[in-house]
């Protein structure tokens, strides 16, 4: 799946206006209201990592975690016309070939819509949770919280583990949210301290490239 998201390019604006991108508003999606008593889990929320680390215990309540953040789906729909308009801006005859969208732009086709936000923030806040900023293109909003709240919240234990070693946080369970959200919410970011790691790539180098490489610049 390809995400409009991830190439930098994708949101710089020409300086035009396209009235055909501002034209399509997305549809309200969050129809009842948010009640923390009927919740639905988020599936393939518990880190792989967590399989081969040796659990340290339950993390203190009162520690802040900072830059959490709820990322959005996008609907069935939404996704088809992602897709299409990709294709669209690659294709030299197409009239959108190389029309960039603005984050607004994108905002008003395929993010979240205006009304589905606020009720995600007022819930955030009604939870104690202090919201930070939101995505320009309504894809993501992120918040501040302590453990206990994050714990109370999305039905989970934070823990602090030992993997290869190394010291690690994470939530222990599976997510769950409102069952208001479920249609919404694609993710909870920023629970765990795990990161990515880069792959070394080793290749043997000839006593003849290191005298070629070294010069009188170092």
């Amino acid at each position: 799946m390809h995400s409009l998201l991830k190439p930098a390019t994708f949101f710089l604006t020409l300086g035009i206006a396209f009235s055909a991108f501002s034209q399509v508003k997305v549809s309200n999606r969050i129809t009842e209201a948010i009640d923390d008593r009927e919740t639905a889990a988020l599936r393939g929320t518990v880190h792989p990592l967590l399989q081969h680390a040796t659990d340290q215990g339950r993390m203190d309540g009162g520690i802040q975690l900072e830059s959490v953040s709820l990322t959005f789906k996008r609907t069935a729909a939404q996704e088809a016309a992602v897709e299409k308009l990709l294709a669209e801006q690659q294709d030299p005859k197409s009239a959108n070939y190389h029309k960039w969208l603005t984050p607004e732009q994108y905002a008003d086709r395929f993010g979240l819509s205006t009304a589905d936000l606020n009720k995600v923030v007022s819930w955030l806040q009604s939870e104690g949770f202090t919201v930070n900023r939101v995505a320009r293109g309504r894809t993501q909003v992120w918040f501040t919280g302590s453990v206990s709240q994050i714990e109370t919240v999305f039905r989970t234990e934070m823990h602090r583990y030992i993997v290869d070693g190394e010291n690690h946080f994470a939530h222990s369970t599976e997510l769950a949210a409102p069952a208001a959200l479920a249609d919404v919410v694609l993710g909870v970011h920023g629970l765990s301290d795990f990161r990515p790691r880069a792959k070394a790539h080793v290749r043997k180098v000839s006593p003849e490239e290191v005298k070629a490489n070294f010069t009188s610049s170092i």
